[in-house]
């Protein structure tokens, strides 16, 4: 039944029972008046019975279309998704037809664990290393110290809530442990309190979160880390990036280069004597750069 044929039931229902039953009462009470007698009891008693059911039927009939709309809205919207969601699967077994058809396998299983399984994406990331040259320790060991900030959008392109674990995670270079460290991590505008994990050379913070459909989180992290002066640090992404950049803050005596981890080669976008600056699109799971440096001309630090 469409809603204009139930509105209009409802309403005849109410015009011919509620209004015509209040109209009835009306009436019996003041034939009742005139006429003292003439009608039987249980007639004039009836009269405020009448009102009564008169008022409760016109109540029932509010009730109704009001619930009604409620309940057909929610219905087209479990309908909407139902079908959106039944259009998200027939695509994406359309692509594993297609990947099968042309890759092995194997390959066809990482796209479906890393590619079509997931919902979440990062739009953008923003990576910011300072690197400084320091000496310490007697002998005097001369080593890079670096900061990195990074800055990246969450998005779950679902229609589902996903619940996701942010982590940082890093190997530590060896002889160099008590340099390195996860200074902060910032989840939606919010500090989290989570404590840093060592499992022999491996340093991680982590925490769980759940993202509605279409929900965007911002996340910061701090962290600090130290290596030789010769050394290089692989920087890539456990989830699919939009916009990926790198930004490389250093002294002049470092020679610094990058190296794409990436069917396309890096783009630069800043190429100056204390700063470098690369950008990626499109970097898939297990992606990412390279960055390599080592020291161009051995001076004194003061």
């Amino acid at each position: 039944m469409n809603y204009m044929r139930f509105l209009g039931i409802n309403l005849l229902v109410l015009a011919l029972g509620g209004y015509g039953l209040n109209r009835v009462a009306a009436f019996v009470k003041d034939f009742s008046a005139v006429h003292p007698g003439l009608l039987p009891d249980w007639i004039t008693t009836g009269a405020p019975f009448t009102a009564e059911l008169s008022l409760a039927l016109t109540i029932a009939v509010f009730l109704n279309l009001l619930v009604e709309r409620f309940t057909r809205a929610r219905h087209e919207i479990l309908e909407r998704q139902l079908v959106e969601n039944v259009n998200v699967e027939v695509s994406k077994d359309l692509l594993r037809s297609v990947f099968r058809k042309n890759m092995p396998d194997s390959v066809v299983q990482q796209i479906e664990a890393h590619l079509l399984s997931g919902a979440i994406c990062k739009t953008q990331w923003d990576s910011r290393y300072f690197l400084d040259l320091v000496e310490e320790g007697d002998p005097p060991r001369r080593f890079v110290l670096w900061r990195v900030s990074d800055t990246y959008t969450l998005h779950n392109m679902d229609r589902r809530s996903h619940g996701h674990v942010v982590t940082i995670e890093f190997d530590v270079t060896r002889h160099y442990e008590t340099k390195w460290e996860i200074k902060s991590l910032e989840v939606g505008g919010r500090v989290v309190a989570a404590p840093q994990i060592r499992e022999g050379r491996r340093l991680s913070m982590s925490h769980q979160i759940t993202l509605s459909p279409g929900q965007k989180v911002e996340v910061k992290t701090v962290q600090c880390g130290a290596g030789p002066t010769d050394f290089h640090e692989v920087i890539c992404s456990l989830l699919p990036v939009d916009d990926f950049t790198v930004t490389v803050t250093h002294p002049e005596n470092l020679k610094i280069s990058a190296m794409s981890l990436h069917p396309d080669a890096e783009s630069v976008v800043v190429n100056e004597p204390r700063q470098k600056q690369w950008r990626m699109r499109g970097v898939l799971p297990g992606q990412g750069i390279d960055i390599i440096w080592s020291e161009a001309i051995r001076e004194p630090i003061a």
